[in-house]
């Protein structure tokens, strides 16, 4: 009797779990992509999803040419991601909300792009986003290891965004404050989406020019390791001589 009245309250408890499950993979958020049959997406390429599969082949030749743009600069392979491409303005609204964001990664783990996204410059200011990310891990990102100008500034230049906006010495310094992800919409609305962005991407290019990809990827490396950010841009950047 116990054993059969056990055994229905786990059946029970399990229809009410899978029933939030499919409640809330049916509510608007990026939830939807872990639930990707019941809300219409299919995949198209080992954990690449969209809303239009007759679009297929184009979808996956745009995002390899993403692909082999933060390879190259990365020099290794990607972290594997789930990722979601929107083709239409309902899935985009329905996963990344009805703003003018054009794409999103959530940690080094998924990423959603809106049908104005689906190029290789923003599919690779994703990308970048994952590969950072899988370096620094969730309690690197949780705790800022590395700033949002730095991450955003990185994949604005990896992504070779040529829209962008370097701004002065004050909005580079604006920028510098700007270390946690909860104060990047603060800096976007002081200086702009162009000059945001455009002063993060001068700042990391200001590192690239003392000791050119090659030694930011060192940096970056360390970073992850363990090292100060803060204390590596300032080593890296004392080699700069004066006048």
């Amino acid at each position: 009797m116990i054993k059969n009245t056990l055994k229905r309250a786990l059946v029970g408890l399990t229809l009410v779990i899978g029933g939030v499950g499919v409640a809330a993979a049916a509510l608007p958020g990026p939830q939807q992509a872990y639930l990707p049959g019941l809300n219409g997406y299919t995949q198209i390429a080992p954990h690449i999803y969209t809303d239009e599969p007759a679009q297929s082949e184009v979808l996956i030749s745009t995002l390899a040419q993403a692909q082999a743009r933060v390879r190259a600069f990365y020099q290794e392979d990607l972290p594997p991601v789930r990722m979601l491409l929107c083709t239409t303005p309902r899935c985009k609204a329905r996963s990344l909300g009805a703003g003018p964001v054009k794409g999103r990664t959530y940690n080094s783990t998924l990423v959603i792009v809106g049908p104005k996204g689906l190029n290789p410059m923003i599919l690779s200011h994703e990308l970048s986003h994952v590969v950072l990310h899988g370096k620094e891990g969730p309690m690197g990102l949780w705790w800022g290891v590395f700033p949002a100008w730095f991450d955003e500034g990185l994949a604005s230049l990896v992504s070779q965004d040529d829209r962008l906006d370097a701004g002065d010495v004050a909005a580079r310094a604006r920028m510098l404050e700007t270390r946690r992800f909860s104060d990047w919409g603060a800096a976007v609305q002081a200086l702009g989406w162009r000059g945001a962005y455009g002063a993060a991407m001068a700042l990391v290019e200001e590192m690239v020019a003392v000791d050119g990809v090659e030694g930011l990827r060192a940096l970056i490396d360390r970073v992850s390791a363990g090292a100060d950010f803060d204390a590596e841009r300032a080593a890296l950047l004392a080699q700069v001589e004066p006048g």
